[in-house]
C-alpha cells in the first residue's frame, strides 16, 4: 500500500464472520471443530493485524482514525443473549482491542473507535432488520470524517450514541 500512497487518514476494519451453528445450544456445539479459532482470528485478530500493517501510513496523516466495526453483541453490560458464543466473544475481544489501541495511540493524536453498525439488512442481519446498510454506512462515514466524538467516547453506535461496554 505504501507504494500507492504515503498516508492514510482513516482505517475502517469491517470484517466479520458468523458461525453456521449460530445460536445453537451449548450442548449441541462442536467446540473442537476449529470454528472458535477461525471466528476469533477474523473478528478480533484480523483488525489488529490490519491496524499494525497500516500504522505507518496512519501516523503520516493528520486525521489518524481507526474504526473497528463491532456490535452490541460485544457488550458485556447489555448482554441479553444466551448463546452465539464465538461471535459475541469475538466482538467483546474486539472491543477490548479498541480500548487498548485507544490507550496506546491516543497520545499520538489518534482516535480509535468501536462502532456498532446497528441491526442491518444484510446477509447476516436478514431482510427483516430495521436498518438499511446504506443508513448505517452514512452514519459511520460521518463519525469517521467529522470527528465530532468526545475524547473518551470509544464504543458508539452508527448514530454516535455511546454504548456500554
Amino acid at each position: 500500500m505504501a507504494k500507492k500512497t504515503s498516508e492514510l487518514g482513516v482505517l475502517i476494519n469491517n470484517a466479520a464472520i458468523y458461525p453456521a451453528a449460530g445460536n445453537a445450544a451449548l450442548e449441541n456445539l462442536d467446540l473442537g471443530d476449529g470454528h472458535l479459532e477461525k471466528i476469533m482470528g477474523v473478528n478480533a485478530f484480523g483488525p489488529l493485524r490490519m491496524t499494525q500493517q497500516f500504522l505507518p501510513l496512519l501516523e503520516a496523516d493528520t486525521r489518524k482514525v481507526v474504526i473497528n466495526i463491532s456490535s452490541e453483541a460485544g457488550s458485556i453490560a447489555d448482554c441479553w443473549r444466551a448463546g452465539e458464543y464465538a461471535y459475541c466473544m469475538s466482538k467483546t475481544a474486539l472491543n477490548m482491542q479498541t480500548r487498548l489501541l485507544h490507550n496506546a495511540l491516543q497520545p499520538k493524536g489518534f482516535k480509535v473507535l468501536a462502532l456498532h453498525p446497528g441491526w442491518m439488512q444484510t446477509d447476516m442481519g436478514g431482510p427483516n432488520a430495521p436498518t438499511p446498510a446504506e443508513q448505517s454506512a452514512d452514519g459511520i462515514f460521518k463519525l469517521a470524517m467529522e470527528g465530532q466524538v468526545k475524547k473518551d467516547d470509544i464504543f458508539l453506535d452508527y448514530q454516535g450514541n455511546v454504548m456500554r461496554w
